[in-house]
């Protein structure tokens, strides 16, 4: 499981995973109490490129914020975005750019 597939889940398996998620920072943090911990992939626009469409947009960020009351984030230092969305990576890559990206 992804963290950033969070809100594709129904709320049967959502607390236990992110309780799961949790646990696991949580016994990290016990184990080695002076590491900066963090995750990878978080809080990313992952509306299968549709960044217009807010509906699945908002139920994204209402999932990383039931996510953090559930307790996700407590025992972290930081979360971390995926730095390089697929049409950034593109267009970094071709002479022609993504359909998305607004050229001035």
């Amino acid at each position: 499981m992804n963290l950033r597939d969070l809100w594709t889940l129904n709320s049967t398996l959502f607390v236990p995973i992110v309780k799961g998620y949790a646990l696991r920072a949580s016994v990290a943090r016990s184990v080695f109490p002076h590491a900066r911990l963090g995750t990878y992939g978080v809080v990313v626009n992952d509306c299968l490129g549709d960044i217009q469409n807010m509906t699945c947009r908002d139920m994204e960020v209402d999932s990383y914020q039931r996510a953090g009351d559930l307790g996700l984030y407590d025992s972290l230092d930081f979360v971390s975005p995926v730095l390089c969305e697929s049409t950034l990576l593109f267009s970094l890559f071709s002479n022609e750019p993504p359909a998305s990206a607004s050229v001035p």
